[in-house]
C-alpha cells in the first residue's frame, strides 16, 4: 500500500504539472454550468432542460470523462518513456501500479463532483432559485464511485493504445458520453434511442445522480436497475484494466 502511495503522489504531481488539466479537469465543468444557466436564463422555455438539479449531475458525470482522458495520457506516456518498463524490476504489484495511477483520478473526480453541486449552489443563491443540500451530499456520495468506470477505462486505453493512439480513443468516449447520457438533453422523449441509452453507461450514471440530488422522489423510479447496469459496467471495466495491465507487466519484465 505503500508503494502504490508514494506511486500516486508521482502521477499526481505530473497530471497537475499540465495547466490544461486545471482547466479541463476542474475549471472547464464549472464554466458550461454557468454557460448553460445564461442559456436558460435567456430562453425561458427551455428551463426545465438546463434546471440546476438536471444539469449539475450531468456535467459533474461528463466532467468524469476528461480524469478519463488524463488517465489515458499518463498510462500511455509512461509505457512509451519506458518508465514502468524500468518500474516492473521494483517490488510492486499490479495492484501497487493500478491503485496509483487510480488515486490522482479519484481525488480530482472527487472534485470535480464537489465544484459542480457548489457551483450549482451558488447559482441558486444568487438567482433565488430553491436547492436542496441534502439532495446535492446525495448526489456527490452517489455519483463520486461512479467515477471508478472512467478511471478504469483510461488505464486500458493508456495501456493497450500507444501515447497518440490512447488520448484518441479517449476523446472517442468523451463525445460518447456527451452525446448518450441525456446531460443536455431529454433521452426520455426518444424514444427508440433513448432505450439503447439505457443499457450504456452514460445514461444510467447521470440519471442515478439526479435521482439522488432529488432524493428518489420518483423522478424515474429505476435507481436499482440503473445501479446494477453501471456496476456491471464498473466491474467489467476493472477487469480488463487489470488483465491488460498484467499482460503487460508479463511482457515486458
Amino acid at each position: 500500500m505503500n508503494k502504490a502511495l508514494i506511486f500516486a503522489k508521482r502521477n499526481a504531481k505530473e497530471i497537475l504539472r499540465d495547466p490544461l488539466s486545471w482547466i479541463f479537469c476542474l475549471g472547464f465543468p464549472v464554466a458550461m454550468l454557468v454557460m448553460f444557466r445564461v442559456i436558460s436564463a435567456s430562453s425561458p422555455g427551455e428551463a426545465d432542460l438546463f434546471g440546476l438539479d438536471s444539469l449539475a449531475p450531468g456535467i459533474a458525470v461528463f466532467s468524469f470523462s476528461f480524469v478519463m482522458l488524463y488517465m489515458a495520457i499518463l498510462t500511455s506516456k509512461d509505457k512509451s518513456t519506458f518508465f514502468l518498463i524500468r518500474l516492473f524490476s521494483a517490488p510492486m504489484t499490479t495492484f501497487d501500479f493500478l491503485l496509483g495511477y487510480a488515486i490522482p483520478g479519484l481525488v480530482i473526480a472527487f472534485a470535480q463532483v464537489i465544484l459542480c453541486f457548489a457551483a450549482s449552489a451558488a447559482i441558486a443563491v444568487f438567482s433565488g432559485q430553491a436547492f436542496s443540500i441534502a439532495g446535492y451530499l446525495c448526489g456527490t456520495i452517489v455519483l463520486f464511485p461512479l467515477s471508478v468506470l472512467f478511471i478504469a477505462m483510461g488505464i486500458f486505453f493508456g495501456t493497450v493504445f500507444s501515447e497518440k493512439a490512447a488520448p484518441g480513443m479517449s476523446s472517442l468516449i468523451i463525445s460518447l458520453s456527451g452525446m448518450l447520457s441525456g446531460a443536455w438533453m431529454p433521452l426520455e422523449t426518444m424514444k427508440a434511442f433513448g432505450t439503447v441509452c439505457r443499457f450504456l453507461p452514460f445514461y444510467p450514471t447521470v440519471r442515478m445522480g439526479r435521482e439522488a440530488v432529488s432524493l428518489w422522489s420518483g423522478v424515474y423510479n429505476s435507481f436499482l436497475l440503473d445501479t446494477a447496469t453501471v456496476l456491471g459496467y464498473i466491474v467489467f471495466a476493472c477487469f480488463i484494466a487489470t488483465l491488460a495491465f498484467k499482460s503487460k507487466m508479463k511482457k515486458d519484465k
